[in-house]
């Protein structure tokens, strides 16, 4: 149980596996936890997560920008996706702008993002929070793989904005900025062992009435790497018992009255009253999920906020493709490839007229030589229909010489390359349109992004490119002269209706 107030600088911390992660996604409202409830303004977060989409900030540890893009252009779209379709362009433009200043951006607002270093990256991915002013942002290891320099730069930029009265929650190992910080809450085993300030956390932890000197002594005591039994080691259980026994002994503090039981409100002791242990599993559960599904899907986005969406996510979509140059000459090489792949077939061409009259002629000769005897024999061997069959003895030989599939003047091979050609353009370019995405949709999700306009939006590029590389295989399928042009059209229409699909 934590109680932090608006404008507070609170950093989570505690060794790798602690929790620290999962506590941040849960109280931004991306996971929902099975026990216990997150109170935003004494309003329960999971039930009313609409309300607050714009309140609150999350900045997960991965990037979630499209690199091919400019920071101006990747906060512009996220402006456009996020804030009030009332606003005019130049209102937008200087939201955007304003965002760029904040965080000291203005030398590469218009360099593509794939360009800038790490630490210019995270700010933009910072900025694209403050685009719609979060009330509460919260950051998921914002320091990570920065050079000192630039880590301070950040802390400090935090600090600036919580004095500002936006209340900052991030995940960090950087010890050496504790001062920054107005509250620390160390993690171990998924226990909260300690939630103060800096400086009482150097008391908490000390020993015999003498506060630490460095902090980083906290993550071996944690560990067991300070106790004298420790070692590099540790087994898990034994950093269970440390993790209960700092636990218990925080529970029974002062600094728990102080930081946290005095400062919930009335609606947070009613909900810490009413605690218990996890809902089972079963039927009624199952119920209750149904039901709130229900009421989920009843608030439905109306249908122009859709096709706003999907227009501003599909003019972004196909911006930023072309400027993957590299990933769209990809697409139209997998087609060259298989086509003359293809082309290696054997072709047996469309017989002319001369030849199929001579083996007509042929096989009609040899059988009159048998008489008639041999005419109503060869029906009973040859046709299921036996001596009714209307057909002559001449003509079901030729049909069984030279008709059926083994005959075709394209071998079965080229109709499977074909068939193949198109299922694989229509796979490969959903796998890589979507799935790679998966996210940037998670956290665009979380404000309220509906899945149907985001999938639609990758329609557009996808059937055209799809379309292109059916039209290109074919193209250069029919490059073989014995191949009629005059089949092109149907054959790219059922190729595209295929890679669609």
């Amino acid at each position: 149980t934590l109680s932090i107030a608006p404008g507070e600088f609170v950093g989570i911390l505690g060794p790798s596996g602690a929790g620290k992660t999962t506590l941040l996604t849960t109280l931004a409202g991306a996971t929902r936890p099975d026990q216990g409830r997150v109170l935003l303004d004494e309003t329960p977060l999971d039930s009313a997560g609409a309300m607050f989409r714009n309140a609150i900030g999350y900045v997960p540890q991965d990037d979630i920008l499209h690199p091919e893009l400019t920071v101006e252009a990747s906060l512009d779209y996220i402006a456009r996706l996020r804030l009030s379709p009332d606003l005019d362009r130049s209102r937008r433009a200087d939201i955007v702008g304003g965002a760029i200043a904040t965080l000291g951006l203005e030398q590469v607002q218009r360099t593509p993002i794939h360009q800038l270093s790490g630490g210019q990256r995270k700010r933009v991915s910072i900025g694209s929070e403050l685009l719609v002013r979060p009330s509460l942002l919260l950051l998921d290891e914002p320091t990570s793989g920065l050079d000192p320099s630039t880590e301070d730069r950040l802390m400090h930029h935090f600090r600036a904005l919580a004095h500002n009265g936006t209340t900052v929650i991030i995940t960090t190992h950087v010890l050496y900025n504790l001062n920054l910080l107005d509250k620390v809450a160390f993690l171990s085993q998924g226990k909260l062992v300690f939630f103060g300030t800096p400086a009482e956390a150097l008391v908490f932890f000390g020993s015999n009435g003498q506060p630490l000197r460095q902090p980083t002594r906290i993550f071996d005591l944690l560990t067991g790497e300070g106790s004298p039994t420790g070692s590099k080691g540790t087994p898990a259980a034994n950093q269970e018992q440390i993790a209960a026994g700092y636990a218990n002994l925080y529970s029974g503090s002062a600094f728990i009255q102080e930081h946290v039981q005095r400062r919930l409100s009335t609606a947070a002791h009613a909900q810490t009253d009413q605690a218990g242990p996890c809902p089972p599993r079963g039927p009624g559960r199952s119920l209750r999920a149904l039901g709130q599904w229900v009421t989920n899907r009843a608030q439905r986005v109306s249908l122009a906020e859709s096709f706003r969406s999907w227009g501003v996510l599909s003019r972004r979509h196909l911006q930023i493709r072309s400027h993957s140059l590299q990933r769209l000459l990809l697409f139209l090489l997998i087609p060259v490839v298989l086509g003359l792949a293809t082309l290696t077939q054997p072709f047996r061409g469309i017989t002319s007229d001369e030849v199929v009259r001579a083996q007509h002629t042929a096989i009609r000769e040899s059988v009159s030589r048998g008489g008639t005897l041999m005419e109503v024999a060869l029906k009973q061997l040859l046709s299921p229909a036996g001596s009714h069959d209307p057909r002559s003895a001449a003509e079901l030989l030729y049909s069984l010489r030279h008709e059926g599939i083994a005959n075709l003047p394209v071998p079965m091979s080229v109709l499977v390359m074909i068939v193949l050609t198109a299922v694989f353009s229509g796979t490969l370019i959903a796998c890589l349109e979507i799935s790679t995405e998966r996210s940037i949709y998670r956290r665009e999700r979380m404000s309220h992004l509906r899945i149907g306009p985001y999938l639609a939006s990758k329609l557009p590029f996808c059937m055209a490119m799809t379309g292109l590389q059916c039209l290109v295989f074919v193209a250069i399928c029919w490059f073989h002269p014995i191949l009629p042009l005059s089949a092109l059209p149907s054959v790219w229409l059922a190729m595209v209706s295929v890679a669609w699909c």
